[in-house]
């Protein structure tokens, strides 16, 4: 993983295990599951709100304001350790787990989306595994339009909140899209009738997923569209993508990412872009 974020031109960044939980809260979102009942956090003798990171993306960006980073020649990041997460252990899900992930920052452009997927590719070929997952890709579209979106998933949810199980009715209020997520079969019914995304998209939204389309295609690689892959977290714009095992687990996300602008901006910095993905070591070891 380092050898090729060092021929990508990657530079390493580490980032402290305890954070602020600001830094969290301002940019997960408050009804993420992550923030409203993942996170480890706690006062310390001074009073300040900590967290054990459970993270990568939001702690990155952190370290990029607070360092005055955005005015490097190159902001391009890779990073590994532990995160932390207060989740029902089972197979592939730990409450100290290890990432290695990627961010790159700088101005919207489709090039700099191809380039984290490529090195997507090129490590998962490298450890042998990109054979066993499959890449779902979605787009979240414009702030604007995904607005829109998530108003109208609400509204068709809340006519049939009577037949939506009793995780996805707490969710209706805080976090509607989070119910696309849903595993449990009465939700998946509804799910499939609900509104789909692409009419919600602008001419911007629409051009950039064409780009992205256009650009998997020439590198000949292989995706599938799923309208439904919305990512649990609130920074998240324009494109989502996941690689996922063929396999039918219920943990079964090895490698995840998307698009972030106004993350940076979000945490006090300048209006930069943003975009990168996270792997999980644990669910890899598993599939080798």
């Amino acid at each position: 993983f380092e050898n090729l974020c060092k021929l990508f031109n990657f530079d390493y960044i580490s980032t402290p295990i305890l954070e602020h939980t600001e830094v969290f809260t301002k940019s997960l979102g408050v009804s993420s599951d992550i923030v409203s009942k993942e996170m480890y956090n706690f006062k310390d003798q001074g009073d300040d709100e900590l967290v054990l990171r459970p993270e990568g993306t939001a702690a990155v960006a952190r370290a990029l304001v607070s360092n005055s980073l955005e005015q490097n020649v190159n902001t391009k990041f890779f990073y590994h350790g532990p995160m932390f997460r207060r989740e029902r252990p089972q197979s592939g899900r730990l409450r100290q787990f290890h990432q290695v992930g990627v961010e790159y920052f700088g101005q919207f452009n489709v090039s700099s989306d191809l380039e984290v997927i490529i090195l997507a590719e090129r490590f998962l070929k490298k450890i042998g595994i990109r054979k066993k997952l499959n890449l779902q890709i979605n787009s979240l579209g414009t702030n604007e339009s995904l607005k829109k979106y998530t108003q109208a998933v609400k509204s068709y949810f809340e006519k049939k909140s009577d037949k939506l199980s009793f995780l996805s009715k707490n969710r209706l209020s805080k976090n509607p899209l989070r119910i696309l997520d849903s595993k449990d079969e009465k939700d998946k019914k509804l799910i499939e009738g609900s509104p789909d995304i692409r009419d919600f998209w602008d001419i911007e939204s629409r051009r950039a997923f064409e780009d992205i389309s256009r650009g998997f295609d020439s590198l000949g690689i292989d995706y599938q569209f799923n309208r439904f892959l919305v990512r649990g977290l609130d920074y998240y714009n324009h494109l989502a993508f996941e690689y996922i095992t063929t396999e039918n687990k219920s943990q079964n996300t090895v490698l995840a990412g998307g698009r972030y602008d106004g993350l940076v901006k979000s945490l006090g910095g300048s209006d930069i872009t943003g975009v990168g993905w996270a792997a999980g070591i644990e669910r890899i070891v598993m599939l080798l």
